[in-house]
């Protein structure tokens, strides 16, 4: 059996998250802060935000900024301060998660399957075992992100993220529960070589606390 690359196993969970480079589109929001005539550097309103996907407009009409935008951060400069009664907007698409905490996501869940990575001979049908358990933690991750502080600091302006985003906490819930249904199929399953072990886990999964 071919081992499991790290960077499929990352791809497949993006996937799963609906977190690809084109599967969140912002058009056209506000940036932060409102143009005061003064401030140069702007927040475009989410962080991770894809490489070469920012657009920003003043008055509606298309401007460049100054240098190259911080994606990580979703910050970006312009020449000169726009003026108080400026409309400054924003259209970009943005990530919810680095490839960096997919790969801790996944770890973890391959370490509740009794797995000691992920690059290891994981038998097929328990793939995607794995990443539904991936899935349950980074969604209860970004779930207790937004509890904790419903309005963010990014860029070094504070935005208000009570207003739209998904039901991450659902999310979670469903994930896990897949996870589940697809486990106890694999332990169903005559032809699984490592049910008994599956078995065990399998006992535990009703009780799995995702890391958050």
């Amino acid at each position: 059996m071919a081992l499991w690359l790290v960077s499929d196993a990352v791809s497949r969970l993006r996937s799963l998250l609906n977190d690809g480079p084109a599967d969140k589109f912002v058009f056209k929001s506000k940036a932060f802060p409102p143009p005061d005539g003064l401030t140069r550097r702007f927040f475009a309103g989410h962080t991770h935000v894809v490489p070469d996907s920012l657009s920003i407009y003043l008055n509606g009409a298309e401007i460049s900024p100054s240098g190259t935008p911080d994606y990580v951060r979703g910050s970006f400069d312009l020449v000169s301060a726009p003026a108080p009664s400026g409309n400054l907007q924003a259209t970009y698409y943005h990530q919810w998660f680095t490839d960096a905490e997919l790969e801790n996501f996944l770890q973890s869940a391959a370490e509740n399957l009794r797995y000691t990575a992920i690059d290891v001979d994981i038998d097929q049908p328990l793939r995607p075992v794995l990443l539904n358990l991936a899935a349950c933690d980074a969604w209860a991750n970004k779930a207790g992100e937004y509890a904790a502080a419903l309005v963010a600091s990014a860029a070094g302006y504070s935005v208000d993220r009570s207003k739209s985003h998904p039901n991450f906490r659902a999310l979670s819930e469903a994930a896990c529960k897949r996870a589940q249904e697809l486990l106890d199929s694999y332990i169903e399953n005559p032809l699984s070589a490592n049910s008994p072990q599956m078995a065990f886990v399998s006992f535990r999964l009703p009780i799995y606390q995702p890391k958050t």
